[in-house]
């Protein structure tokens, strides 16, 4: 998982979060009624109740529009126990939010009543839920994020993904370009992956993988943002790093790599990185020519001998000797 700084996180139940005076109708109540206190309510949804106060279904916006599209000038005639959903899925007030919106996947649902002894005590939606995530999970710099699948995590490695590594580079360039702060990137690519891969298994080449991942995640600074680019190829966002810093940090990271050794199901398996870094300038300071730059670099590594890092500022590598120009 991709290392977080000063998160709070507490198990959220149902009862912190569910709207405690839900909306209610009859069954044998009509439709016109039942339209009249969604839309006066600004609800999407509303509980069906039987005579013994119980709930037998639930009924949305979108069922009624659907009724009257299909009934026409007879809709309003029905009642809700014609058209509810009947196959209703329940949640209690001391289940988890994670939980609850594991079920609501499976079963795809957006809302759910909640029944204490057999008595409906509110209503809980998925965006009930992502909204409680968004309070409570707070990123470094002031990111707050959802841990819903859409947050910009790469599950199969837990580092973030392409596109949120885009978002941040966009984002540092123009900090960069107001105030002048530096800040650099750095490409990594494992080192002859696909052997690793053919040798010992796809399984433990993943294994290999997020291990790495997890590496460079956790080894890395707390303001560095750590992502999976592609492939077996990682990328690092380094805030506030000049050009020596990020040369050091990087062959410090390649170091750690190539000093370890993986196990997997008894295999030791053992592989290194190659690292291109680049650098924001004045005069390189779009987004599409820091990451090539990177990734020439990065190309430079994986040419001289790999297990190095590269960059130019004369052209310096690191790795297999010490340094080079």
């Amino acid at each position: 998982m991709q290392k977080m700084s000063r998160v709070y996180r507490k198990e959220i139940l149902v009862s912190d979060i569910m709207f405690r005076e839900p909306v209610i109708c009859q069954t044998q109540e009509k439709l016109e009624s039942v339209t009249r206190k969604i839309l006066d309510n600004g609800i999407g949804a509303m509980i069906v109740i039987d005579g013994q106060s119980e709930p037998t279904g639930i009924i949305t916006k979108g069922m009624i529009l659907r009724h009257i599209l299909a009934e026409k000038d007879t809709a309003f005639s029905h009642t809700a126990e014609e058209i509810m959903e009947k196959d209703l899925i329940t949640a209690r007030p001391t289940d988890s939010i994670e939980e609850v919106y594991l079920v609501m996947g499976v079963n795809a649902v957006k809302r759910m009543p909640v029944m204490e002894d057999r008595r409906l005590v509110g209503i809980i939606t998925q965006r009930d839920i992502t909204n409680a995530w968004r309070q409570v999970y707070s990123f470094i710099e002031e990111k707050n994020e959802t841990l819903h699948s859409e947050l910009g995590m790469d599950h199969h490695t837990g580092v973030f993904n392409k596109k949120f590594i885009l978002e941040e580079i966009d984002a540092q360039i123009e900090y960069s370009s107001r105030t002048g702060a530096v800040f650099s990137i750095v490409m990594a690519d494992i080192d002859n992956f696909k052997k690793v891969n053919d040798t010992y298994g796809h399984l433990a080449g993943d294994h290999v993988l997020k291990e790495i991942a997890k590496m460079l995640s956790e080894r890395s600074r707390d303001v560095n943002t750590v992502g999976r680019f592609g492939g077996d190829e990682f990328i690092i966002v380094a805030p506030f790093t000049d050009f020596d810093a990020t040369f050091h940090m990087a062959e410090r990271l390649r170091s750690i790599v190539a000093e370890s050794i993986f196990e997997y199901e008894g295999q030791q398996i053992h592989t290194t990185i190659s690292m291109g870094l680049s650098v924001w300038s004045r005069e390189i300071n779009k987004k599409e020519e820091i990451i090539k730059l990177a990734d020439n670099c990065l190309y430079w590594a994986k040419t001289s001998g790999k297990n190095r890092v590269s960059s130019i500022g004369g052209i310096r590598q690191a790795g297999k000797g010490g340094y080079a120009v």
